[in-house]
């Protein structure tokens, strides 16, 4: 059953609601229109559909879902949350580690992942990229964060099993990281296509690494920016680069720091587009980074005195996004977690 949700944010009789982020004052007439066909094509009756259109609020079948611009122009990035209860029978711990598994799992394929409301609810947050400029789109968009979902949820009914380790090829869908690197002794390598690598390995140059370690960094998809390390994987396309920042040893061994990790995450995807997950105990920052220019992640315009040259204001964006990167990591790692949370 498709209803309208109730655009309070704050629970009542029980009820559960979505976490709205920021509205862009600024609303072009078109957003209101491709909400509205978005939900239509989720099966949304036209009196529910208006009203996603309106408010960008909807229960889908007990599924609570909300979609907003982050800017003003429909085109540009979009946010989309849902929220599921924690079973009776999944104990908090369990729950929690679950999300941040999810987490490393879904920023691997998608730029989704998992947070953790203050009543312990999921919440499960999708940033899409600028230039949807469809509704068919959009609706594709909040079906696969609702299959996120229920994917969760479904496995949480299976008995529990230790994850297949993640590849650190630096290739496919696998989340890259150095620790793995130490426990297998192999030297990844980034499999990407070469405009891709050549733009990594100009960034790293701008980054002031030698020749020597900017070619090894490029080709490896593994480097230090700023004492943090950073790893990179391709997605089969080569549009998309998966990064992903160690948060140090211990960072999240304590359930108390894996709780204010979560709740942290709510906020770093919501406005930065980054997020915490954790793996056999390997806690990394990750992030999904278009390979084009880093700054349409966000929808920012490049800086105007970026030289018009190939690659080249890729390597000099990307240097930049990494060094932030590299700065947020070190802000949420260890005991800096709580601060990030705010």
């Amino acid at each position: 059953m498709t209803t309208i949700l109730a655009s309070s944010t704050t629970p009542a009789h029980g009820q559960r609601t979505v976490a709205v982020p920021p509205v862009h004052p600024r609303i072009h007439p078109d957003i209101t229109r491709w909400r509205r066909d978005a939900a239509q094509r989720l099966g949304a009756s036209p009196a529910v559909a208006r009203h996603f259109g309106d408010t960008g609020l909807i229960d889908l079948g007990g599924q609570p879902l909300s979609l907003h611009p982050l800017q003003g122009e429909p085109t540009g990035p979009w946010v989309a949350v849902t929220r599921a209860a924690r079973p009776e029978q999944v104990h908090e711990d369990r729950w929690r580690d679950a999300l941040l598994l999810a987490t490393g799992q879904s920023l691997a394929v998608t730029h989704a992942a998992f947070g953790l409301a203050d009543n312990g609810d999921a919440v499960a947050i999708l940033r899409t990229a600028a230039g949807h400029d469809h509704p068919d789109l959009l609706a594709v968009e909040l079906a696969g964060l609702l299959n996120l979902r229920q994917a969760l949820l479904d496995g949480l009914k299976t008995p529990v099993e230790m994850p297949a380790p993640l590849s650190t090829s630096g290739h496919g869908d696998d989340a890259p990281g150095s620790s793995d690197v130490a426990e297998t002794g192999e030297t990844p390598y980034l499999e990407a296509p070469e405009p891709v690598l050549s733009r990594v390995h100009g960034a790293l140059l701008h980054l002031s690494l030698s020749p020597e370690a900017a070619l090894a960094g490029s080709r490896s998809g593994a480097f230090m920016v700023d004492g943090i390390s950073i790893g990179l994987a391709c997605d089969a396309e080569g549009d998309t680069l998966v990064v992903t920042a160690e948060l140090g040893t211990g960072a999240l061994d304590a359930p108390e720091r894996r709780r204010l990790a979560l709740e942290a995450n709510t906020a770093l995807m919501a406005v930065a587009g980054v997020a915490i997950a954790r793996d056999r105990g390997v806690a990394r920052l990750m992030a999904r980074c278009p390979t084009h220019l880093p700054g349409a992640l966000n929808g920012d315009e490049p800086p105007k005195e970026i030289p018009e040259i190939p690659g080249e204001r890729f390597a000099i964006h990307f240097a930049a996004w990494l060094r932030e990167f590299a700065r947020l990591a070190l802000a949420v790692s260890d005991a800096r977690i709580p601060a990030a949370s705010h």
